[in-house]
């Protein structure tokens, strides 16, 4: 579905979803369900998508995988976010960085987090914003993640503009 050819990637999916309902791989139907979730959200049909993204989330809790319900969660809170729902999209966010966190999966939490600074900054809670860029710089930074880096200093430098601090702002846009 990456290259954009949905109608042609949904069957591949249902049959995999088939698949592994027949033989009963619970993870592996999470997974599908997922996937056919993100084939929907980018079609537009953001109700169906959400139906799929909630049985996805749902399964992975039920096999413990953290990885898959928080990606799940992501997801929810990212269709949210296109839609303006900012309050559910926040607390998604945030659990799904609690799930990240407790699971260890680091370039994750950072991404989310950036998510997260992305909506306050949508709502001109432009301090809280930065706090929340600072707190995924510093996560990309620990893993020597580069492109995560020049992200979130993009993101700050365009924060520190619209505050005013334009010197800081051209040094964060420059580094990034």
């Amino acid at each position: 579905h990456s290259q954009g050819r949905f109608d042609e990637a949904l069957p591949y999916y249902l049959n995999y979803l088939k698949i592994a309902r027949e033989e009963n791989d619970k993870e592996s139907i999470s997974i599908a369900l997922n996937n056919i979730a993100v084939v929907n959200d980018l079609k537009g049909d953001y109700e169906r998508a959400l139906k799929y993204y909630k049985e996805s989330f749902n399964l992975s809790m039920e096999v413990k995988d953290s990885s898959g319900a928080a990606q799940a969660l992501h997801n929810i809170a990212h269709l949210q976010q296109r839609q303006g729902n900012l309050p559910e999209a926040i607390a998604n966010y945030q659990k799904s960085i609690s799930i990240l966190k407790r699971a260890g999966v680091n370039q994750d939490v950072a991404s989310t987090i950036n998510n997260l600074a992305q909506i306050f900054y949508q709502q001109k809670e432009l301090d809280k914003s930065k706090e929340y860029y600072k707190e995924s710089l510093h996560i990309y930074e620990s893993l020597n993640d580069k492109a995560g880096i020049a992200k979130v200093l993009g993101n700050l430098g365009i924060l520190l503009r619209d505050q005013d601090s334009v010197d800081q702002a051209l040094n964060y846009l420059q580094q990034s």
